[in-house]
């Protein structure tokens, strides 16, 4: 009886220990793809604020100008002024819209989602270092529960990209396997061998 017992709770932990393994990919995929949205929403917002701050300083610029420079374009002054109006009212309907889609706040979300699964991974590795089987039990149910709590106030990844991420996660993935492979040579040059092993070698297997 003690023997089975002994048994079970081997593979009790064992068992743990997979759900563990799999928690880690799990997180080091979410932290992929929450950096990939972060840095898209942060590109977003960086054009969109380029794009309107020049649009001011154009539209500025044509309030104070003299439209008689435009005859030689053949564009009567009146008609500047129209597109000049349109153009005004143009942006200032997309600058509602810019603030409406608020890409700095999604970009900082990403950003905090990516704090926490890091904190959370920090913890996942310390675990995993422990050698106790009582103390990792202990320690994996606490885990648990924050990884669930964590998972539940972290911005969702659209189910319209959630594909796209994962594959760029598992090149990610391959990709550093393929500079660990690859050892002293100089970065370009790992770039693209690896470029080539993904869409020559695959396609010819």
């Amino acid at each position: 009886m003690e023997t089975e017992n002994l048994i079970h709770g081997k593979n009790s932990l064992n068992n743990m220990m997979d759900e563990l393994k799999r928690k880690h990919r799990v997180i080091n995929m979410m932290i992929s793809m929450h950096s990939v949205l972060h840095q898209r929403y942060k590109t977003k917002t960086l054009i969109g604020s380029i794009f309107f701050l020049l649009s001011a300083i154009i539209l500025n610029i044509f309030t104070f100008f003299d439209y008689s420079y435009l005859e030689f374009t053949g564009i009567e002054e009146e008609n500047a002024k129209n597109i000049i109006s349109l153009a005004s009212f143009s942006v200032f309907i997309l600058s509602i819209i810019f603030l409406l889609v608020d890409w700095s706040k999604k970009s900082e979300q990403h950003l905090q989602a990516i704090n926490q699964l890091s904190r959370l991974l920090n913890k996942l590795r310390l675990i995993q270092n422990i050698k106790e089987p009582s103390v990792v039990v202990n320690k994996i149910e606490l885990f648990d529960e924050l990884y669930n709590q964590t998972f539940e106030t972290i911005p969702k990844v659209p189910d319209t990209q959630f594909n796209s991420l994962k594959i760029k996660h598992y090149n990610k993935v391959e990709f550093s396997k393929f500079i660990d492979n690859h050892k002293g040579k100089p970065y370009i040059v790992v770039r693209i061998l690896f470029f080539f092993n993904i869409n020559f070698r695959k396609n010819e297997k």
